[in-house]
């Protein structure tokens, strides 16, 4: 898999260093996602191991966001990058069907050989689509649908939420795994200033607070709305491993990216992980279901 990336996208420090620094430029919702995943999937991947996760011990998330879907049926994954999540669920149950969508082309490439390599091709497929105008006509196509990791890049919400209630079958499972606002406290004016840059950088379109998400799910029909904090079981450990092995494969990290942009990246990840009870974000696992059935 490695090696997949780093020769359809010629991921050496240099040409890192250029998309990295493209990511300041002004650009649509679309072409900064696109690029931010151009230039840090492989960054991830080497911290998350042969895994296609795009983070550091996201199976935990993974078994969290969908502890309540049915084991059987279609599922959606929306936003599924390289196909971590979608290979992972497919590889332990067996009777579920699952379609990835995603508005990044390379990412779908390699989604679709993480399938056909874990001999998965013929339930867990791939296609292009935009979470927020989801490539499905009609309505009632899922048993389940989940985002993890992916919302906080949509640039309307609420569109998500109402093409989510759409797609989804009576009775339908919802689920989506996020960073959100952090709410009921005041935020010093330099945690919020670090997270707008930060989150801008990476293409993360105004990130809404806990009571937000679930006024939406409700405006949109969805009902039985839960939302599970889950900062400190699985969001800072998560944070940890990352940072160990940032220090474990840094040789590897060197072949493609410049010591400046490793420094970054710990940096974002310590500055996120010290005090994270007073940063402006929290992690949150969001369920619903569509009335019915």
């Amino acid at each position: 898999m490695t090696a997949l990336v780093t020769q359809k996208h010629r991921s050496t420090p240099a040409r890192n260093s250029l998309r990295s620094m493209g990511l300041l430029l002004p650009m649509t919702w679309n072409q900064r996602v696109t690029l931010y995943y151009r230039t840090y999937s492989h960054f991830l991947h080497i911290l998350a191991g042969d895994t296609a996760m795009l983070n550091f011990g996201q199976e935990q998330l993974c078994d969290e966001t969908v502890a309540k879907f049915p084991p059987y049926g279609r599922w959606l994954d929306v936003g599924c990058g390289i196909g971590g999540p979608a290979c992972y669920f497919g590889s332990r149950r067996p009777d579920v069907g699952i379609t990835g969508i995603n508005i990044t082309d390379h990412q779908l490439v390699q989604a679709a050989s993480r399938a056909a390599t874990l001999g998965l091709e013929s339930r867990v497929m791939f296609q292009h689509g935009d979470a927020c105008n989801m490539p499905f006509d009609g309505t009632a196509h899922f048993d389940a649908l989940y985002a993890i990791e992916s919302a906080f890049h949509y640039p309307d919400k609420g569109a998500f939420v109402r093409e989510a209630f759409r797609v989804l079958k009576a009775g339908g499972s919802f689920a989506c795994a996020d960073l959100v606002s952090r709410e009921g406290r005041p935020i010093a004016w330099r945690d919020r200033f670090v997270n707008k840059v930060f989150f801008g950088w990476f293409g993360a379109f105004k990130t809404l607070g806990p009571s937000e998400w679930a006024s939406l799910l409700e405006s949109a029909g969805f009902e039985e709305v839960e939302i599970v904090d889950v900062t400190d079981s699985i969001f800072r450990p998560g944070l940890a491993g990352a940072l160990e092995r940032i220090e474990q494969e840094r040789d590897e990290l060197l072949r493609h990216y410049t010591p400046f942009s490793i420094a970054v990246v710990r940096w974002c990840y310590r500055w996120l992980l010290t005090d994270l009870e007073r940063r402006p974000i929290q992690y949150v696992v969001m369920r619903a279901r569509k009335p019915g059935a």
